[in-house]
């Protein structure tokens, strides 16, 4: 049995909080995933004074 053609599907996710509301992409950006890769030395941190959103 061969593996099914997945060429071209494209998935949304949908990230929700323990109580099940969904969280905004913009949130999620800003507060989670991109203080990840600043900690880790991946990409530079945001500047001392920045607002969370630049």
């Amino acid at each position: 049995m061969g593996k099914p053609d997945r060429q071209g599907r494209k998935s949304s996710l949908l990230l929700t909080t323990r109580l099940g509301n969904a969280v905004a992409v913009t949130t999620w950006n800003t507060y989670t995933w991109k203080p990840a890769p600043a900690e880790a030395d991946i990409i530079p941190p945001r500047a001392e004074g920045a607002n969370p959103w630049q």
